[in-house]
């Protein structure tokens, strides 16, 4: 009997959590979905930044030739760029006293941090689709781009399926990451700043900005590179869409380095980027939780 009543109660909880979850998620969605700001930061300045520097790349680079793995790296961008703009939004929330608000409906912090993380990803790779429809576009008015284009397309679609996992551990990443770092501070312009300054550090060092065969050839740059946790998860897809896990030679399309005497190999192993990924987010998330501000001056 006991054990029945035990069993109703815990059935009880998770029916009422999922609830509050699905409400929380409906409301950050739908919001967002409203919001015209949402739209124009995530869509239209990845979109632009990427077509540019494509372009640029493709036809004033005069060392290296584009291939794969770069672009597919590069894009990634977005992954960086839109849980940036959450996590500036979160802030905001939290300054508005919305947060707040929310809290008295018994809205969970989980709640709040999963449904971010979860329209970041809907931005994101809706974001990621459109810039891999306009650089199309742009590879069909440019020969020099459409024979990356090709190239691009003739990845194995498995690859695609490790792509998304890897974008799916930066968007996670770099939101928890954000929000831990401005939960230390209850002044809203310097934990814009933190938030600000740390993307930067990030897209610098983790080969998406510095592409790989250029920052392979610096020792600060790779050694650095092992204290920035989103590096891990590009270098996967770099790992995976260069096929270095199966064929270590795969390297070769990511550091252009035939002799090997002029790089730094900053690993070789989707495990190590894997588990280092996985770790950072589990350790995030508890932190993210416990330092959770529902309001700017609590």
């Amino acid at each position: 009997m006991r054990n029945s009543i035990l069993n109703q109660k815990w059935k009880f909880y998770l029916r009422s959590r999922s609830s509050t979850f699905k409400r929380t998620l409906d409301f950050v969605f739908y919001y967002f979905l409203k919001f015209d700001k949402a739209w124009v930061f995530n869509i239209l300045i990845p979109l632009s930044f990427s077509l540019l520097s494509i372009y640029a790349y493709v036809n004033y680079s005069q060392i290296f030739s584009v291939l794969p793995p770069q672009i597919l790296a590069f894009v990634s961008f977005t992954s960086f760029f839109v849980p940036t703009f959450f996590s500036i939004s979160l802030l905001e929330w939290r300054n508005s006293h919305l947060l707040k608000r929310m809290k008295f409906v018994d809205v969970k912090k989980n709640d709040i941090i999963i449904s971010f993380i979860f329209v970041s990803f809907f931005f994101s790779f809706i974001s990621i689709a459109i810039q891999y429809f306009f650089i199309w576009i742009e590879a069909l008015s440019f020969s020099k781009i459409y024979n990356v284009f090709t190239n691009l397309v003739n990845i194995k679609y498995y690859i695609w399926f490790w792509y998304i996992f890897a974008n799916l551990l930066i968007i996670t990443l770099v939101f928890l990451l954000e929000i831990v770092l401005s939960s230390f501070s209850y002044s809203q312009a310097i934990n814009i700043i933190i938030i600000i300054v740390l993307f930067i550090v990030l897209v610098l060092f983790s080969d998406i900005l510095i592409w790989s065969f250029s920052s392979s050839r610096s020792k600060f740059l790779t050694y650095a590179g092992y204290l920035i946790l989103t590096k891990y998860c590009v270098y996967l897809i770099l790992l995976t869409s260069s096929y270095t896990f199966m064929d270590k030679n795969g390297i070769q399309q990511i550091i252009l380095d035939n002799t090997y005497t002029r790089t730094y190999i900053f690993t070789y192993s989707i495990y190590l980027c894997i588990g280092v990924s996985i770790i950072s987010i589990a350790a995030l998330n508890f932190l993210s939780i416990k330092m959770f501000k529902w309001k700017g001056n609590e």
